[in-house]
């Protein structure tokens, strides 16, 4: 079994649908040796399609490692979804704040195609790749954001790393100390708050949020939007922000469900 990070390749290539798929897996995972092994940093802005699980997946060169990681994690281990009523099964309407490339909103939509997402994401590398693996998989009913979440609205300064999509917020953390600094690049991005976005919206079935350590700023623009969510489920940057956030939650009347601890752990609520 040949596993790299969290990503089982042996399973993803049991997954592949056409021989094109599967000589990208194993370029991926021949990237993901030169990583790991050599610190080797992976260039290439092209574009590579991966036919997976009934979908065509648009997976940028030089993230792919990275990305892969995470659809693995989303497919595979049920990442945000381990917890009955947090599948989307049974969802009317989900908010996925942090949706990255939409690995995310593409299960849930798998599993309830009339399902109703407003997926927010500021990081321009990201976005890009959402927007396609959205359009290309003509999947409906996906309102995207192009905009990051805080408690206040406000143009704001916010990090990104090119070769990572997944590595963005207003402060990368400092616990990834094999990130050279000088990879980190910032740009600007217009934040709003969750209750703004959401207004409209009578009620919401799932909140997901991942933010790279913004979380609790998510959740304090979110006070009308939360007397209106059923379930919410978070993941945590830090034991600081854990403890921070399950304090909060409790006074606005949730339950933890789940703590899948770890440093990187999903905290489950339910009102």
């Amino acid at each position: 079994m040949e596993v790299m990070g969290n990503t089982n390749y042996t399973t993803l290539l049991k997954h592949a649908e056409n021989d094109d798929t599967r000589k990208l897996l194993l370029q991926i995972q021949s990237d993901q040796h030169e990583v790991f092994d050599h610190g080797k940093i992976i260039k290439g802005d092209e574009v590579l399609k991966l036919k997976l699980y009934g979908y065509t997946f648009h997976l940028q060169k030089r993230c792919a490692c990275s990305s892969l990681s995470i659809l693995y994690e989303i497919f595979e281990e049920n990442q945000h979804q381990l917890l009955p009523g947090f599948d989307g099964s049974a969802a009317s309407v989900v908010a996925d704040v942090g949706s990255n490339e939409g690995f995310y909103v593409m299960k849930l939509k798998r599993g309830n195609p009339d399902l109703k997402v407003h997926s927010f994401e500021p990081n321009p590398n990201a976005l890009s790749l959402l927007e396609e693996n959205i359009k290309e998989n003509n999947i409906k009913n996906v309102h995207i954001h192009k905009c990051a979440l805080s408690d206040t609205s406000e143009q704001r300064s916010f990090q990104i790393v090119d070769e990572i999509t997944a590595i963005g917020g207003f402060r990368i953390f400092g616990y990834r100390p094999w990130l050279d600094v000088d990879r980190i690049k910032r740009i600007t991005v217009r934040s709003f708050t969750l209750d703004e976005m959401l207004r409209d919206e009578n009620h919401i079935d799932i909140l997901k949020i991942d933010v790279e350590g913004a979380e609790h700023k998510v959740l304090n623009g979110a006070e009308k939007t939360l007397l209106k969510t059923s379930n919410v489920v978070v993941e945590c940057h830090s034991d600081e922000i854990k403890e921070k956030i399950k304090n909060n939650m409790a006074k606005k009347g949730f339950t933890l469900l789940k703590d899948t601890e770890g440093k990187c752990g999903d905290l489950y609520f339910s009102i």
